[in-house]
């Protein structure tokens, strides 16, 4: 079983998708562009859920969200993926640093939002 992503992990990932988002907006490639601001709001969305999990929720009502849960995972592995393949080279070192790992990938959506709010102050 993998550990958790690291920070220092997440963040060699984040930089590279951040340079492709510029290339993308650089070479005003709206449909790269619509492709990173749908990776964006699906982390923000997943992590929303999750941030709250264990101290916000009750069992009751993680049993009634987990399938809310599940899907916004799903979502951003989705678009994880898709920038895996589009990002070539380091798409590939993206997807050696993931591991294909449903957690690891969770994971990496928390530290985009972390890294997002950060950049935003």
């Amino acid at each position: 079983m993998q550990k958790q992503l690291t920070m220092d992990e997440a963040r060699q990932i984040y930089d590279g998708m951040i340079n492709g988002l510029n290339d993308a907006l650089d070479e005003k490639d709206q449909d790269i562009i619509e492709l990173y601001e749908q990776f964006f709001r699906r982390a923000f969305r997943y992590t929303g859920i999750r941030a709250g999990w264990n101290r916000l929720l009750t069992f009751e009502e993680r049993r009634e969200q987990d399938e809310l849960r599940t899907q916004a995972h799903d979502a951003f592995i989705s678009s994880v993926e898709i920038l895996i393949h589009i990002g070539g080279d380091e798409g590939k070192k993206w997807e050696a640093i993931l591991g294909g790992n449903r957690k690891r990938i969770g994971d990496l959506a928390g530290y985009v939002t972390l890294f997002e709010s950060l950049e935003s102050r």
